[in-house]
């Protein structure tokens, strides 16, 4: 019966994450107390401590230490049925297929919202993901957390996200990561366990741009915009017919130029 329940919670927060729901009387009842809140532009207090795979506790600064590098936080827990891996198999795939490399674009954190889980279990939920991206990288740079009660709600009341136990001992909470600079300000929450390498790479820019880095990335965030309706980066033709027409007055201005010193 738990397991039937735990499937039925997982369809229902997947669904959650994909598409906006209007019939809330259809939901399971716990589902009415689960969601997001998107706190974008809100800044997290990196002082909260948590328990790393070693039994270890530490300050989330400790893990938004290279002022470059941004990181994505994935509230999940480690004896969820199916939901939670499907978010981490989404990551890793995710991260796979772009050219993003794990600790050197970014970190991950995932931060289990069960006070019951253990370093133990993090380690044993880790391991399952070792192999896919390379042993070395998901040790030094994706990081399993736990800690108790009111650590896990001080970090995802920041975040906005919400969660519940259901009655059949299972965790309800919606399908959901967020994007944060490495000074710790959310930019942006993604949705859903398939993570598209382009929205990834974006996210993970503005994340970066928000720091002020890469005239590069600030050029390509100048052409796309996140589209909360798709859930996905688009093209902005007016940006792009602005940034067409300023080049092309740059390239006359250079062609003046050039034939003015060409005459002389």
């Amino acid at each position: 019966m738990r397991n039937k329940s735990g499937l039925i919670a997982c369809v229902w927060a997947i669904l959650l994450g994909l598409t906006p729901l209007h019939a809330a009387e259809t939901k399971p009842p716990v589902f009415n107390e689960v969601g997001v809140v998107e706190r974008i532009g809100a800044t997290l207090d990196l002082s909260v401590e948590l328990v790393n795979e070693s039994g270890t506790r530490v300050p989330l600064k400790s893990f938004f230490s290279d002022p470059n590098v941004p990181v994505i936080i994935a509230p999940m827990y480690y004896s969820c049925p199916m939901l939670c891996q499907l978010i981490a198999d989404g990551l890793v795939a995710g991260i796979s297929e772009s050219k993003l490399e794990l600790g050197r674009d970014f970190k991950v954190l995932s931060v289990s919202i069960d006070p019951e889980d253990t370093p133990k279990s993090a380690s044993q939920f880790r391991d399952k993901y070792t192999g896919k991206l390379g042993e070395a990288h998901i040790k030094a740079e994706w990081h399993f957390l736990t800690g108790d009660s009111k650590s896990m709600h001080t970090l995802t009341d920041q975040l906005g996200f919400y969660y519940k136990p259901d009655d059949q001992g299972e965790i309800a909470h919606q399908a959901a990561i967020m994007v944060v600079t490495p000074q710790g300000k959310i930019v942006r929450y993604l949705y859903g366990i398939d993570y598209k390498p382009r929205t990834l790479s974006f996210a993970l820019k503005e994340a970066k741009v928000g720091k002020g880095q890469a005239t590069i990335d600030q050029l390509i965030l100048y052409c796309y915009k996140y589209d909360p309706t798709s859930r996905s980066y688009t093209l902005q033709a007016k940006n792009i017919m602005r940034l067409g027409g300023i080049l092309t007055v740059l390239f006359i201005a250079f062609v003046i130029f050039g034939l003015k010193v060409k005459k002389k």
